[in-house]
């Protein structure tokens, strides 16, 4: 997996660095301040208040905020609520009749992270892809200040990384907060955001001794060939390029699905809320692509391969966040491109539906579908029959 990129904060728009990409995190300033002549039971006047010294207060206190990634078009693409509560403990000593703070630790004594949306709705009790487990973390008592009779808490919270993609023009909006860096003008400039980077697609067609590369871009996939030789390392700079071109929009995860030995090439790919496909004759340059065609709206890309007769298979995860798989041939109609087949709900041969957010590698032969995921601590295998209806797991070791 990409590593991370280094730590950007948001345009004024809200706007996120270094994209597209296929996971993020983020985190959050926020700063407190804690008077002691605002807690009951501490009087400044002298000794006698009732208040041993030195003595301990322990307090607790909390917030939340609510915020999601929208993309170019406006479309949910990430949502969160995070809840955190914090506990506060403080020695208090006595001086010249005057009581103050001595000495002071804290930590976040609670976190809940309810996350709904992730590359997709995510259903109730539904866990989002994350390396690792969803959890946050701060420094304890990082950051901290204070004078005789006031404690000020400068820290930040850091979220877990999320595996979804993130589309070039996406947003970060703070929904509602009650906990935050004070004074800023924008709440937004209480975040900072790393990303990993987006894969693109690449292949490379021995017959043709060509390679092909289509990678997310701002202006929409921008695709390219090389020529590759026999024998030979292809040059990949831009002066070497044979054809480029740039089609639709993009968004995310791209699967070159070629026919045959590469005689046409097709490019399946996530666009903004929909799958859109292409295909090209004259190898991707910009008079030959017929389409993009705008297929399975609402639903986002998981893999996708071609068989030898021609046939695509899509495995994707539809509006309600179930993966589900279809069969698309070429359509006579030239507008629509494919026909695509009613969905294939995807269960598990042990009970249960197929439950994965990203396929490694996703391939069908002699009735048969292999699909691998990167879950981070494991790799996880599924075989799929019936026509992606029926599915057997195993996690291999390593």
């Amino acid at each position: 997996m990409s590593g991370l990129s280094e730590w950007r904060s948001l345009t004024s728009s809200g706007e996120i660095a270094d994209l597209p990409a296929s996971g993020f995190r983020y985190k959050y300033a926020m700063d407190f301040v804690l008077d002691l002549l605002g807690v009951e039971g501490i009087a400044f006047s002298a000794l006698g208040a009732g208040i041993p010294t030195p003595g301990i207060l322990t307090r607790s206190f909390g917030g939340e905020w609510k915020c999601h990634i929208e993309d170019a078009s406006g479309n949910v693409v990430w949502e969160q609520t995070v809840e955190l509560r914090y506990t506060f403990v403080a020695l208090i000593m006595s001086m010249l009749g005057m009581v103050g703070f001595s000495s002071f630790v804290w930590w976040i004594s609670g976190e809940t992270i309810t996350t709904t949306n992730c590359g997709g709705a995510l259903a109730e009790g539904e866990a989002p892809q994350t390396l690792g487990a969803e959890v946050g973390f701060a420094i304890p008592a990082g950051g901290s200040d204070y004078t005789s009779n006031t404690a000020t808490i400068l820290t930040e919270w850091t979220s877990p990384i999320y595996l979804c993609n993130i589309p070039p023009g996406s947003t970060f909006h703070i929904d509602f907060h009650n906990i935050g860096s004070s004074g800023l003008r924008y709440s937004i400039a209480s975040v900072q955001t790393q990303t990993i980077a987006g894969g693109g697609a690449y292949m490379r067609i021995p017959q043709m001794g060509m390679v092909f590369a289509a990678r997310p871009g701002a202006g929409g996939m921008a695709c390219a060939s090389y020529h590759a030789a026999a024998g030979t390392l292809p040059e990949l700079s831009d002066e070497a390029v044979v054809w480029d071109s740039t089609v639709g929009t993009s968004a995310g995860t791209a699967v070159w699905v070629p026919y045959g030995n590469g005689g046409r090439l097709a490019l399946i790919w996530q666009g903004y809320g929909a799958l859109l496909y292409a295909e090209s004759d004259n190898m991707a340059d910009a008079d030959g692509w017929e389409g993009p065609a705008t297929v399975l709206p609402g639903h986002t890309l998981l893999g996708a391969c071609r068989d030898r007769a021609g046939v695509l298979h899509i495995l994707a995860k539809n509006e309600a966040g179930a993966v589900v798989g279809y069969r698309a041939s070429r359509s006579l109609n030239r507008e629509v491109l494919l026909s695509v087949s009613e969905p294939t709900v995807c269960m598990l041969e042990t009970g249960g539906a197929l439950n994965v957010s990203s396929a490694s590698l996703f391939t069908y032969q002699n009735g048969v579908y292999y699909l691998m995921v990167d879950g981070s601590n494991q790799i996880e295998y599924y075989e799929g029959a019936n026509g992606m209806a029926l599915w057997r797991s195993a996690a291999p070791e390593g």
